[in-house]
């Protein structure tokens, strides 16, 4: 229950912020649309702190594993997240990538062994990856407030609201127990980081960091909802 409760987070964040922006959400804006620096500010501190104690020390260990085990694990965090895409895959209506994600979970569950290999690749069936925060964004939030998740980092509204929606579709994660569960979460958080280390050093010689950081996130997810609406347009063509 307990590990229930903490992916809520996100929402309770959004709820707690939301009625401190502006209401104009649906202007346009030149990069991020940011109202709430000030406060995101204050919590992208907070995070740094903790990660320099916490986080980053312990990615710099996990990086002494083999590679091989690493990307495994990285596979294993990408098939868990495949129901998640294709649910959000249909909610978009795009019926050829909710068919990848789900032939790619179906296969990398069973013959790649919980998603610890990635034969479904090798099938030439790619990744779709969809979550709520872009289904939100395709269907007209195209700019959220960018928002500053505790220890969760750079989020928006829409993501943050997203990312608890997210919750609340079934994946194999919930058949564990809550301790397994918090494991897990704990594992895939140090796999992340593991992955930015280099990012991260060259935010830190940005002239203002939060800034630079910010900017990479919302250009990713103006990304990540693009290349979805163009691979859509493709497989449409194909057809």
């Amino acid at each position: 229950m307990l590990a229930r409760f903490l992916k809520l987070i996100p929402l309770f964040a959004a709820l707690a912020v939301g009625g401190c922006a502006p209401k104009d959400w649906d202007a346009e804006y030149d990069g991020a649309y940011d109202p709430l620096e000030a406060l995101n500010r204050k919590t992208y501190n907070l995070n740094k702190g903790l990660d320099k104690a916490l986080l980053k020390p312990a990615a710099r260990v996990y990086i002494l594993l083999p590679s091989a085990g690493r990307a495994a694990v990285g596979r294993f965090f990408d098939n868990l997240e495949e129901p998640v895409s294709a649910a959000n895959n249909l909610l978009q209506v795009k019926p050829a990538r909710f068919a990848q994600s789900v032939s790619r979970f179906a296969i990398n569950s069973s013959i790649g062994v919980l998603g610890l290999f990635d034969p479904a690749s090798a099938m030439n069936i790619e990744s779709a990856e969809e979550d709520f925060g872009q289904t939100l964004r395709h269907y007209g939030w195209s700019q959220p407030p960018y928002l500053v998740l505790p220890l969760l980092g750079p989020s928006s509204l829409a993501d943050a609201a997203g990312t608890a929606a997210d919750f609340f579709i079934p994946t194999p994660e919930d058949l564990l127990t809550d301790g397994a569960q918090i494991g897990v979460g704990v594992l895939g958080g140090v796999h992340i980081r593991s992955e930015f280390l280099d990012a991260g050093e060259i935010a830190e010689e940005a002239l203002d960091e939060y800034a630079f950081v910010r900017d990479i996130y919302e250009d990713a997810r103006q990304t990540a909802v693009r290349d979805g609406a163009e691979k859509e347009e493709d497989d449409e063509d194909d057809y």
